[in-house]
């Protein structure tokens, strides 16, 4: 998957606070991986990457590839 038209930004949660996170992830991060797909400033997916299978962030990442490229 070619992924260099990607901006990936990694976040350290232990700065946000509980409020700021609720609205991020929809719930309080664990940090086990959490990956949110943002598309234009407007959040198109969220997964926890320890719930979320190996497919299903491959599956969002396409997603955002294939708009990008659209």
């Amino acid at each position: 998957m070619d992924t260099l038209s990607l901006d990936v930004v990694v976040l350290d949660t232990d700065c946000l606070t509980a409020d700021s996170a609720q609205v991020l992830f929809g719930k309080e991060p664990g940090g086990w991986g959490e990956v949110i797909w943002i598309r234009d400033g407007i959040v198109v997916a969220r997964e926890i990457a320890r719930d979320g299978s190996d497919a299903m962030l491959a599956k969002h990442t396409k997603e955002l590839l294939k708009e990008h490229t659209a």
